[in-house]
């Protein structure tokens, strides 16, 4: 044999599939559930299902065991370790077959045996507790309203299970001891299949509670997101109006405003996404894991009852529908404050560009006035200078021999005021034309 260098979990996947084998039951008798919902305080217990063991005399469970099952004298003690909650189950077997009815199914004080004071003592709160009697089918078959007085609660359902093999009882309730009863009245079962019928039973009434495990998460946040969807409504209204109006200015402000108000309703949200997705996807698993139970315990009518699987559709799957919708309503309402802020997005950028383009008409004329200016003030300055100019040539004629060259001081400084004018306006021109060349400065 190769020495093969293995992955660390390749040993711990493998087992997971062994991890939760149910044995045989052979005869009569009854499984009893208590299932514990850990929120996190798994190994406190443990720590407490360790206490009776100890107890009893049994070995302790180890941290990282999943499953542990001990066969004492009279009956077998199973505990399973889950994602969220920890199983206790005891499987007690009679010695002699069990036929319907019994005054001792579902009496605590018959089997004293058991040991219901110390799981009493846990002080752990209990999530569920069921308990389902393996009996023999009878001669006669009970009818609606003797199997109502035999299990007791609001409610009968029953089906015809494994092929027609037996009938499966449930009452889907909580008697006064705080156990959901169930019966099954057993004919061609044999015992390597009942082991596994027992466990998809318990497995079916198990995970049914725990689906709805989502429903008190939409009472609970379902106001709040009738809030953020009457504050988005008001918010898209104002968007509306915005668009309407003209004041850029009273736009810019109502557009601020309803970008905080939107941020603040996707946060809110967010936190209540956070706060519910996981029990969501949970209790979506969990469904299908009831579905899945139901499919493998192949079952059908039973004249005089309603069947489990109607019930279930009829009681269930409303408040597993109304979880689907609250999560889809949430993903809507995500989207609707994503376009809303798309829209604001897009407001304020049609505002942000009238506002740049009265900014740009404003500075457009600006410009034409300073240039107007600076036109006039160029103009005069021309005049200016040829003034002054003209003024420094007579200066220079009074002191020429103007006389004796037959010339005149007015006429020289008449005939010099085109050229000096001619002359500033190009020296204008050329600084001018130096200055719109130079490369602009940062």
């Amino acid at each position: 044999m190769q020495d093969f260098v293995e992955h660390p979990m390749r040993r711990a996947l493998n087992d997971e599939l062994h991890a939760r084998k149910f044995n045989d039951f052979e005869g009569t008798g009854r499984f009893i559930r208590y299932v514990y919902f850990m929120q996190g305080h798994d190994l406190g217990l443990l720590a407490k299902v360790n206490q009776m063991l100890t107890k009893l005399g049994l070995p302790e469970m180890g941290a990282d065991e999943k499953f542990i099952r001990h066969d004492l004298a009279s009956y077998a003690l199973r505990v399973e370790r889950h994602t969220e909650f920890m199983s206790l189950s005891l499987i007690d077997r009679d010695d002699k077959p069990c036929r319907y009815p019994t005054t001792q199914a579902f009496d605590e004080a018959a089997f004293p045996h058991l040991p219901f004071e110390d799981i009493a003592a846990f002080g752990h709160p209990l999530f569920h507790a069921m308990w389902l009697e393996i009996q023999t089918m009878p001669k006669s078959l009970p009818d609606a309203q003797q199997m109502q007085d035999y299990l007791g609660g609001r409610a009968i359902a029953a089906s015809q299970v494994s092929a027609k093999g037996a009938h499966l009882y449930c009452n889907f309730d909580i008697d006064d001891a705080g156990y959901s009863r169930m019966v099954l009245l057993n004919d061609q079962i044999a015992s390597h299949r009942m082991g596994r019928f027992i466990q998809r039973a318990i497995e079916l009434e198990t995970y049914r509670l725990l689906a709805l495990l989502s429903l008190p998460k939409v009472k609970a946040h379902a106001p709040d997101l009738d809030q953020i969807e009457a504050t988005l409504r008001s918010a898209t209204n104002a968007l509306a109006d915005m668009h309407r109006a003209s004041d850029s200015d009273g736009q810019t402000t109502e557009a601020d405003r309803l970008l905080s108000q939107l941020t603040a309703l996707a946060a809110q949200l967010e936190q209540i996404h956070s706060q519910t997705s996981y029990r969501f996807a949970a209790s979506a698993a969990y469904q299908d894991i009831v579905t899945a139970r139901l499919a493998a315990m192949n079952t059908s009518r039973l004249d005089g009852f309603q069947s489990i699987r109607g019930f279930l559709d009829k009681r269930m799957m409303p408040a597993m529908q109304t979880a689907t919708a609250f999560a889809a309503r949430m993903e809507r309402l995500s989207q609707r404050i994503a376009q809303a802020g798309q829209l604001q997005r897009s407001q304020t950028e049609l505002v942000l560009q009238k506002q740049n383009r009265d900014l740009l008409v404003s500075m457009n004329k600006r410009t034409s006035a300073q240039l107007r200016l600076q036109q006039t003030v160029e103009g005069l300055s021309i005049a200016a200078v040829t003034y002054y100019a003209v003024s420094l040539v007579g200066y220079l004629a009074g002191g020429a021999p103007l006389a004796e060259w037959g010339l005149e001081k007015t006429l020289i400084q008449a005939l010099s005021v085109p050229v000096i004018a001619f002359l500033a306006w190009q020296n204008i021109k050329r600084v001018s034309r130096a200055l719109a060349s130079r490369p602009p400065q940062d």
